[in-house]
Formats: C-alpha cells, structure tokens, sequence
C-alpha cells in the first residue's frame, strides 16, 4: 500500500467486527531471514512508525533454542494518531535460550493500523530518539 512514512510502501491492518482477542502485523516468524537475531539476557530498543485509529501495542515474539516462538510480552499502550507517530519500547532482558525476536504492532478493537519503518537496537549504544 502507500502511505508510507519514507520510501515507497508501508503495511495496513484493519479490523471490523471486533469481539475479542488482538490482530498483529509480524514479519515471519522463521530461522533467520526475517526475524533479527537476538542475545539472550539483552534488552532491546524498538522502534516504529504508525498511523493509527485505535489504541495499538508492540506484541513480541522470541525463538527458543529448538527454534520455536513463543509469545513474549507486550508493550505499553499507544495512542491512536492521526499522521505518523514514533512508537518506541524496551524490552525487558530477552529470557534464557531466545535467538532471535518478532515483533510488530497490534489492534484489540475496531479501526485501522498503518505501519513503517520498523527497527531493532541492542539498548546498549542505540540511538536516540
């Protein structure tokens, strides 16, 4: 889709008939190619931009050692925004055993999600907002 933030293209999830649970943009959960490699122990510093008409949340995943993902944890509820909007969250220390981290952002209501320009920082040395 356009919209983007920068470049060429950004994701756009939309939700109608909400009744329970949450919808998530993730890139794929797969060994290596897609999802960035983590250390465990380490915090991490995301980071992504959204438009949004619904409150949304970093939902993030971990891959364990025998290579499967598990649900992690969630971050902070962030407002709906009208144009583009810095979303940002530490993670706590990635558990024993993870290799590498999913994360996107989510809708647990009706109403559409606009998303760019994900990253991903060691917290140690990342840079400033």
């Amino acid at each position: 889709m356009t919209a983007a933030h920068s470049g060429a293209a950004a994701e756009r999830l939309t939700v109608t008939g909400y009744s329970s649970g949450d919808a998530k943009l993730l890139p794929t959960m797969d060994s290596g190619s897609c999802a960035p490699p983590a250390i465990a122990g380490h915090t991490y510093s995301l980071r992504a931009w959204y438009t949004s008409t619904a409150v949304t949340q970093f939902a993030l995943y971990y891959r364990n050692a025998s290579g499967s993902w598990v649900y992690w944890t969630s971050g902070p509820w962030l407002a709906a925004a009208a144009t583009y909007t810095q979303a940002s969250f530490t993670t706590p220390a990635l558990p024993a055993g993870a290799t590498a981290i999913s994360f996107g952002l989510n809708l647990f209501s009706n109403g559409t999600l606009t998303t760019d320009d994900y990253a991903m920082y060691d917290s140690v040395g990342a840079p400033a907002l």
